[in-house]
């Protein structure tokens, strides 16, 4: 009676209700109410930070065109939100409805459920298309889209867990190949789905296109109507072309790098689980490239393996599933190719380097996260493998998949509590909200350094970003992806007093750390005022100044405390060293004597055309008279070397002083002191410091 009622075929209908049961069970296992409402902390750090502020800009701005183009953020000169992933379709949904939504509402929380519910459906779809129609090969297949490790594990990149787009764009090709539905159905509905997709986020717009191409390559060697499927293509990329002029990513910036960082490991299918804990990170950027399959699916991969070895009915089956479909199986390998990059990794192990033409490595970097690339090539195998094994109508077969469902289950529960973990959190003292009410005093904010320009913190300026997106003012800057900035235009604004609502800030460490202070944080006038406020230094003008010390707690700032003259020092704490290496105290010290390299590194600071005293301070039991290693001048952004190298000799156990007086020709950016240790008696670094000479 069970096993008839589970094989028993059901309708499109009845399935898709199925499924979305099943994603409305699930998603509370993940998220509480509050986080599908928006709520809680994890939307005010990290990329969730950056989403919801993109979003908030463009809400609490008037409409323009491009259709994504907000002034407020990166003010005066304006940013498409296309470079904070804020969801362009949702952004311009909810944007018509503003007015009557809760104040500072946003949508991403909501986004994640809808995700799931996209992913259920679209399992569904795909599963139906590939020949298993029963109720039971629905709820296999929901359940391993919803459980699936690469979904789950991207969490706080909303955009890029609308996996269903992928989905859906691989059973388009497939019920258009087999004829479920019309050819010209098949071409439309992938086209329209690579049209959303670009308004979800540009990566999963080049892997739906993908499948779109693989369709029509493959019709072509089927009908040999080559000129049909050009119009196509050339249809298809007018379209894609006309939406990104009309929502403004014709402006957005290509360059970046990573291609070969952010790539996957050739480890990653097979290590991510509670059961099977390995490094899969070789680069420190592969974690883009997660791709783990869970020890479930693994088990029945290999069975349906063995099958296809042992088997004539099965291989005969794989082969009419594949049949007539040889260009998407070379779309599957140029994206698995892509995903591993030309450095090629076997967990910690680099098998493959190859050299890549310049021009293939920047096209190459428009889509640096490389690694992402491989999960049309994983859903098609998840989906293949289960296709073909729940056409079997046999007992085994379904003792096998709930075994493995189970498996899976608990061998991904690390990943959901971890999901579980950041999801539940809720604000208790909140850094962004101290600074919204900090905000709130003013028209426009107006933080130094402007992102990119000088070496600080890129995720600092979330804080503020959050900050003056929920007070609805303008911010000058911001972070934001792909985007190039005119450093020189956008300094000007800190040369001179501006309007009375503008507040101008700027860290209070990095101010005391650079000898180039700007004009508005040294002005002495009745007129303008100065003042510390947790760790910013805020200026504007006086009644804007003492609006914000009746709201919360200041300390004046005095440019004096700040001279030109003075040298910067910068302890252990400032300075970055090899894991070899620990910090005790005030002091970095190797940890094993006999180890060599480059150990000390920082302070990265950016300096203008000058002459300049750099000295170090450090230790060594080694004589004075015998080298043990050497230090460095040395600016990456700048110079290929590094500009001087000098010796390092032993300290009979006595701290001394290195000191070189450099001259620089021209302004620099991140520049730090290297040391070099060449395994000796130890090492110990005390500080670094730089005076500038007048």
């Amino acid at each position: 009676m069970l096993s008839t009622f589970l094989w028993k075929e059901t309708s499109w209908l009845a399935a898709c209700c199925i499924a979305a049961c099943a994603a409305f069970f699930y998603i509370p296992l993940l998220y509480p109410l509050s986080f599908l409402l928006g709520e809680g902390a994890f939307f005010l750090s990290g990329d969730a930070a950056q989403h919801v502020s993109g979003w908030l800009f463009f809400a609490k701005d008037d409409w323009a065109f491009p259709l994504l183009y907000t002034e407020r953020l990166n003010y005066p000169e304006g940013v498409s939100i296309a470079l904070t992933d804020s969801i362009p379709l949702a952004a311009v949904f909810f944007k018509l409805f503003y007015a009557y939504l809760p104040e500072n509402f946003n949508y991403i929380g909501l986004w994640h459920g809808f995700a799931y519910f996209f992913q259920a459906l679209a399992a569904t779809l795909l599963i139906r298309t590939l020949g298993a129609k029963s109720i039971f090969a629905v709820l296999i297949a929901v359940f391993f889209a919803l459980t699936w490790p690469t979904l789950t594990w991207r969490l706080g990149h909303t955009s890029l867990m609308t996996h269903g787009l992928i989905i859906i764009s691989l059973c388009c090709y497939f019920a258009g190949r087999s004829r479920q539905i019309t050819a010209r159905s098949a071409f439309i509905l992938l086209l329209i789905t690579a049209l959303l997709a670009i308004l979800v986020h540009p990566y999963l717009l080049a892997l739906c296109f993908a499948i779109l191409v693989a369709f029509l390559g493959d019709e072509y060697l089927s009908e040999a109507n080559l000129y049909l499927q050009l119009r196509r293509l050339l249809l298809t990329l007018v379209l894609i072309l006309s939406v990104m002029y009309v929502f403004g990513y014709l402006s957005v910036g290509l360059g970046a790098d990573g291609f070969d960082f952010y790539s996957m490991n050739l480890l990653s299918p097979f290590c991510g689980g509670r059961f099977t804990q390995c490094s899969f990170d070789a680069t420190g950027g592969q974690y883009e490239g997660f791709q783990y399959f869970g020890l479930g699916f693994l088990l029945l991969l290999c069975c349906c393996i063995y099958l296809l070895l042992k088997g004539q009915p099965f291989y005969s089956a794989w082969r009419a599933f594949y049949f007539k479909k040889r260009v998407l199986l070379w779309v599957f390998l140029a994206l698995f190719l892509f995903a591993i990059s030309n450095r090629i990794y076997l967990g910690q192990f680099m098998l493959l380097h190859y050299p890549i033409p310049d021009t293939v490595d920047q096209l190459a970097n428009i889509f640096r996260s490389s690694g992402r690339f491989f999960w049309p090539v994983s859903y098609a195998i998840l989906f293949g493998t289960l296709a073909l094994l729940l056409r079997r109508k046999q007992v085994w077969v379904v003792m096998l998949i709930c075994i493995a469902g189970g498996t899976q289950w608990l061998d991904t529960t690390d990943i959901r509590n971890s999901v579980t973990r950041s999801t539940h959190k809720q604000v208790i003292s909140s850094r962004v909200e101290q600074l919204t009410e900090v905000f709130s005093t003013a028209d426009s904010v107006f933080m130094y350094p402007v992102a990119g320009c000088r070496k600080y913190d890129l995720h600092y300026y979330l804080d503020l970003q959050m900050a003056a997106a929920l007070a609805g003012v303008k911010f000058n800057t911001g972070y934001l992806a792909r985007t190039k900035t005119d450093c020189d235009s956008k300094e000007l604004a800190f040369d001179d007093a501006a309007a009375s609502g503008r507040l101008y800030v700027s860290p209070v460490d990095f101010l005391l750390g650079t000898f180039d202070v700007p004009t508005v944080f040294s002005i002495k006038s009745d007129l303008w005022r100065c003042v510390v406020v947790y760790d910013l230094v805020a200026c504007g003008s006086t009644n804007l100044i003492n609006e914000l010390a009746n709201i919360t707690d200041v300390t004046p700032w005095d440019a004096d405390n700040w001279s030109p003259d003075a040298p910067m020092l910068f302890d252990a704490e400032n300075l970055r060293h090899d894991p070899i290496g620990s910090s005790s105290g005030d002091v970095l010290s190797v940890g094993d004597v006999t180890w060599s390299g480059f150990f000390s590194y920082g302070p990265y600071v950016d300096l203008s055309a000058g002459s300049y005293l750099v000295n170090l301070s450090y230790l060594s039991d080694t004589s004075a008279k015998v080298s043990i290693g050497f230090w460095d001048l040395f600016s990456s952004p700048t110079w290929g070397s590094a500009l001087h190298t000098l010796p390092l000799l032993g300290t009979d156990g006595l701290y001394v002083n290195a000191t070189y007086k450099v001259y620089l020709s021209e302004p620099v950016k991140g520049f730090e002191v290297r040391t070099f240790y060449s395994g000796s008696d130890g090492l110990s670094i005390r500080s670094v410091s730089i005076t500038k000479i007048n």
